[in-house]
């Protein structure tokens, strides 16, 4: 049996012995790199001194109050989400999702607010995209940022490291990923060259997940390893398993690693922060409580809506982040890199697209984008939340689904948007829009012209300059100056920004 270790990335010869994983299936590590402390992930860190690490994204003001490092000017104080009061004028600003039931941190002082999730969020964590350690940050580019793993427009916080910028929610994803449609096996990291399906959107994709090696390099097994026995081909030599200076499959003798700060806010009090990417205001934490839905707060990270979820709001202004995207650790690990990513707040003007999906081991596949979808969102066409739905298996979906929204059928079997007595199917595009990780009233330029991003809530949809038809979206673009130009997304305000 060939077999790579899965600390060094050598081949695992197994009459030296080995160790291997018993719910892993291929998963061997040498039986000299699983005694090793100076190795990991294939690099060497003989002689190296442990990095100094701030990671913390908050400050501890009280129990309830912080200073989150995105808000450092104000506290931020922590409201609990009860399940039941929906917050939908709140928008978490991390994340840019409605704080919605969760709990939340909510500035005392202005409208900033995050998901205690969003709060919470390392200012530096490893990913698996990238293998250097990613840097949370606040984004303060108008057009926003495209996230490499979801490709969504962002003008919430963000994980960076180079020209890599991930959206929290995609940052915060690590291996083993558990998904709440999928809750029999751990999601995993999968680069291969065949196609996989999304479970969720029926979208084929390149990358699926998998267990990753550490030092990439073939496994002899005649000299042992180890491997996992529940995720077939995964290998590590012995060595590799047992050494902490190898990484990636690249050696760090006498390499310095690098001084972290990876925490995303400074604790003002125990419900109040200062964040990192707003440290000119404190930020307090405001708990979701499950009813009240925040549908005119987004996180600045996300840009989702704060929606049911806990957040932290500035005290002084209208920042919000949910409580995850505020406890974003300033850098981080993903799966789909190698190097770590840094959070940062957006400034780059132009981003690229990368298409990633997860996979467990008995063929489910998930995209990033249906990976980070909202469990509850609210939307004028039903006065309740809505929760997101599985899809049906083939054998159970019955008769034909219409989205309430766009008037056209919806395939059962894909996932969407439905009431508590499910008798609304509605596209998770057509709930969520194609730019509803843009927090609304923020400016987004576009060449050189300015728009406004608006909420579509009025009782009349407006008529999209561009396209000419009524705006479906629950997020439009105003041009600055005028009071009727209204484009429907991006793609359309973009089309105009360069015609003119």
């Amino acid at each position: 049996m060939n077999s790579v270790c899965g600390v060094c990335r050598k081949k695992v010869d197994w009459t030296c012995g080995g160790f291997s994983c018993q719910r892993c299936p291929g998963y061997v590590v040498h039986s000299r790199c699983a005694t090793r402390e100076d190795v990991w992930n294939g690099e060497e860190l003989e002689e190296v001194p442990e990095e100094e690490e701030d990671i913390e994204p908050y400050v501890v003001i009280d129990d309830n109050t912080i200073q989150h490092f995105s808000q450092k000017e104000h506290y931020l104080r922590r409201i609990h989400g009860n399940g039941v009061l929906y917050e939908e004028n709140k928008w978490c600003s991390a994340c840019t999702h409605p704080i919605g039931l969760q709990s939340f941190y909510g500035c005392m002082d202005c409208d900033f607010s995050l998901h205690q999730s969003c709060a919470e969020c390392p200012k530096r964590r490893r990913h698996v995209l990238h293998n250097d350690r990613l840097t949370l940050v606040t984004s303060k580019e108008p057009k926003g940022f495209i996230c490499h793993a979801c490709f969504r427009r962002y003008n919430g916080f963000m994980y960076k490291h180079g020209h890599r910028m991930l959206d929290v929610q995609c940052g915060s994803i690590s291996e083993p990923f558990f998904h709440p449609s999928h809750p029999q096996h751990p999601l995993y990291y999968i680069p291969t060259i065949k196609d996989g399906v999304c479970n969720g959107c029926n979208v084929q994709d390149y990358r699926v997940l998998r267990c990753i090696e550490v030092c990439r390099k073939k496994v002899d097994w005649t000299c042992c390893g180890f491997s996992c026995q529940r995720c077939p081909g995964y290998v590590v030599h012995s060595r590799c398993a047992t050494r902490e200076d190898v990484w990636n499959g690249e050696e760090l003798e006498e390499v310095p690693e690098e001084e972290e700060d990876i925490e995303p806010y400074v604790v003002i009090d125990d419900n109040t922060i200062q964040h990192f990417s707003h440290k000119e205001h404190y930020l307090r934490r405001i708990h979701g409580n499950g009813v009240m839905y925040e549908e005119n707060k987004w996180c600045s990270a996300c840009t989702h809506p704060i929606g049911l979820q806990s957040f932290y709001g500035c005290m002084d202004c209208d920042f919000s982040l949910h409580q995850s995207c505020a406890e974003c650790p300033k850098r981080r690990r993903h799966v789909l890199h190698n190097d770590q990513l840094v959070l940062v707040t957006n400034k780059e003007p132009k981003a690229s697209f990368v298409m990633l999906a997860f996979e467990g081991d008995c063929g489910f596949v998930l995209g990033f984008y249906c990976t980070t979808l909202p469990q509850v969102v609210k939307h004028i066409v039903d006065n309740h939340p809505l929760s997101l739905y599985y899809g049906e298996e083939e054998e159970e979906a019955s008769g034909k689904y219409w989205c309430d929204i766009c008037e056209k059928e919806t395939n059962p079997k894909n996932w969407f948007y439905t009431c508590k007595d499910q008798q609304a199917s509605l596209h998770t595009n057509c709930v969520l829009g194609r730019d509803l990780q843009l927090m609304p009233r923020s400016i987004a330029k576009f060449k050189d012209e300015s728009f406004e991003v608006v909420l579509n809530n009025s009782v009349t949809r407006p008529i999209c300059s561009k396209c000419k038809s009524r705006c479906m979206y629950p997020i439009n673009f105003k041009l600055l100056g005028t009071s009727a130009t209204y484009f429907c997304s991006t793609s359309c305000t973009i089309y105009y920004a360069w015609k003119v």
